[in-house]
């Protein structure tokens, strides 16, 4: 859960301080990440982070240019 945080924590904020994402909502989310981190194995897991971060880096530095 913790390299789930870690790698998407942007994104969780943004879903947190949308209007209506109360602790039903939080919970249905917890819920989802923990089944969906049972149902994929530890390198799946790791290459899934690591592309997503890639990609996050990619956008961050074409954004950088743009300004």
């Amino acid at each position: 859960m913790e390299e789930m945080t870690t790698a998407f924590g942007d994104d969780l904020n943004t879903l947190r301080e949308e209007d209506g994402f109360d602790s039903s909502k939080v919970a249905l989310l917890v819920d989802t990440l923990e089944t969906g981190m049972s149902v994929f194995g530890d390198l799946e897991k790791e290459l899934a982070v690591a592309s997503f971060v890639k990609r996050t880096e990619k956008g961050k530095n074409a954004q950088k240019k743009k300004e």
